[in-house]
């Protein structure tokens, strides 16, 4: 039976180093977080719970056009390991959750393929060239493990926590460590064919 796997995308923060709402900038013929969704979609990942901040309603009409879940985290200050604790909860009941960040637009849809099936263990982290990155699968038997982090700790606490559950999976893919961050990041990977906002 093919396992039951949740999409969550952490949507809430505030895009301080690109100048704000930057996961609503153009990208080919969507936006940044239009993007992400569709290469879920691609990957096989058909149930969606996007992580959004107050006052974002373009984003939740993003969400809902993709036919995702709509998650309001009122107060994204605390940091992305808050929203993913939002995520997790409106997840279950399933096998697990892909997480894929919202300004992670490069990853191809056969590296989320390629997460999402292995199956065996607890935490799937993707590595390029050395270099960890994005999507993670994880396990729901690993859930109340990330619900106990402290949020100051943030994810990446959990490997230490459960060292015998982490995979390491090499993937040919460098967008699973290029997130859009900046205006430099944006200038250098923006699909050529992005439309234009007039108005």
């Amino acid at each position: 039976m093919k396992p039951d796997l949740v999409a969550l995308i952490p949507a809430a923060g505030r895009g301080s180093r690109m100048g704000g709402r930057k996961l609503e900038l153009p990208w080919g013929g969507t936006t940044i977080l239009g993007a992400v969704l569709d290469h879920l979609r691609a990957g096989g990942l058909e149930r969606v719970v996007v992580v959004v901040g107050p006052d974002a309603a373009e984003l939740t009409g993003v969400a809902v056009a993709h036919g995702a879940g709509v998650v309001v985290n009122e107060d994204p200050e605390r940091g992305m390991l808050s929203s993913i604790h939002l995520g997790l909860a409106a997840a279950e009941p399933c096998d697990g959750a892909v997480i894929l960040p919202g300004d992670f637009p490069l990853v191809r849809p056969d590296t989320i393929a390629a997460v999402a099936a292995r199956a065996e263990a607890g935490l799937v982290i993707p590595v390029h060239e050395g270099r960890r990155g994005h999507p993670i699968r994880l396990a729901s038997r690993l859930f109340a493990a990330v619900l106990a982090l402290p949020l100051e700790a943030g994810l990446r606490a959990l490997r230490e926590r459960v060292p015998d559950e982490v995979a390491w999976l090499e993937v040919d893919d460098p967008g699973t460590a290029q997130d859009v961050d900046t205006p430099a990041d944006y200038a250098r990977f923006r699909p050529p064919d992005s439309f234009s906002r007039t108005g």
